[in-house]
């Protein structure tokens, strides 16, 4: 009877995970000069764990380490953890360093002129920190602009400081102040109106302070604060999280209040928008909040700067047919805007 752990690896004695393990050394994937750090891994466990000579190939090497060494799966982890974010497999099989994953990302951005957390992540095979690490320290750069749930490209003669968070509001502000004037003109003073947290939304929130007796409900921080400064409106948060970075709350929390509620109108925007997809956004805490508002909502109003038109993002909001009126800038290409049909459309000048 051998006690070589390479000639018990074939028998019916052991699970099938070990033998399905053993592969001879000409056939190993890894071999003893190799660079990477299983080739290290291998090599180190022959030595210092005095593996026997019979086994060289690296999967059964690593299968005696453990039967010896149980302390070991939780070394070869961390060491796993820490190479994994340097080193990942796309989906054509080729090793990326993180350098060169962080390129892939750049050429993504100047490609589509916005990056997806989520996408990346799925089209690279890493998680959604490697790439939000990634994004961190490209904006740290100053090559791009980070937003939730991605990123999007620098303004010209526009480097924001390391520490600070990228602000929304910022992209394409004219055109949303405009939208928001437009929008502005559509509430009267008495009624009852659902807001959401979107900068585009919050510029029509400064337009509306010379009303009176409005009744706003809002997950926005920043738009309740604007339309309290008149101490004839009545402004109602909703309850729920507040997302990290922001002055948004999100979440479904606030469903009984939303349940007893019946607007008049809800204003609200998107990352993205097509007649296939409807509105779409990078939350779906932010999606499910949204669709709550429109339900209990006479009218849902669309906010849309000319960029957001054509575009998706990862779930859908608002479906297209819920949409009554949909406002956007002068920037919107006339013909798309014919593909809308009975959609009543609005261009802010």
């Amino acid at each position: 009877m051998s006690g070589g752990l390479s000639d018990r690896l074939p028998g019916a004695g052991l699970p099938v995970g070990l033998r399905a393990a053993r592969c001879s050394s000409d056939a190993s994937l890894v071999t003893d000069d190799s660079p990477y750090p299983a080739a290290f891994m291998h090599r180190t466990l022959l030595a210092v764990f005095r593996i026997p000579a019979a086994v060289r190939n690296g999967p059964a090497c690593c299968v005696m380490a453990v039967l010896r060494f149980p302390w070991f799966v939780a070394v070869s982890l961390r060491l796993l953890v820490q190479w994994g974010h340097e080193i990942c497999v796309d989906a054509g099989g080729i090793r990326l360093f993180a350098a060169q994953r962080r390129e892939m990302l750049l050429r993504r951005l100047a490609q589509n002129r916005q990056i997806v957390v989520k996408e990346m992540a799925k089209e690279l095979n890493v998680s959604e920190g490697t790439i939000r690490t990634d994004l961190r320290l490209l904006e740290e750069e100053g090559l791009l602009e980070r937003t939730h749930g991605g990123a999007v490209p620098v303004k010209a003669g526009h480097q924001p400081p390391a520490h600070a968070m990228p602000s929304r509001g910022e992209l394409n502000r004219k055109e949303k102040q405009a939208i928001g004037r437009r929008a502005a003109e559509m509430v009267r003073s008495g009624q009852c109106i659902l807001l959401d947290a979107s900068s585009t939304v919050f510029e029509l929130a400064k337009c509306l302070s010379e009303l009176d007796y409005l009744t706003v409900v809002t997950n926005g921080l920043a738009a309740a604060e604007e339309i309290g400064r008149n101490p004839r409106n009545n402004v109602i948060l909703i309850g729920g999280i507040l997302r990290p970075g922001s002055r948004t709350v999100e979440g479904t929390l606030g469903r009984g209040l939303l349940q007893e509620v019946h607007a008049d109108l809800f204003f609200t925007s998107a990352e993205g928008f097509t007649l296939e997809t409807g509105m779409t956004d990078f939350s779906p805490n932010e999606a499910e909040l949204k669709k709550l508002m429109a339900a209990n909502a006479a009218q849902v109003v669309a906010l849309l700067d000319h960029t957001k038109l054509g575009r998706r993002s990862i779930v859908t909001s608002i479906q297209a047919k819920a949409i009554r009126t949909l406002i956007t800038d002068a920037g919107a290409d006339p013909a798309y805007l014919k593909t809308l049909g009975r959609m009543n459309v609005i261009v802010a000048d």
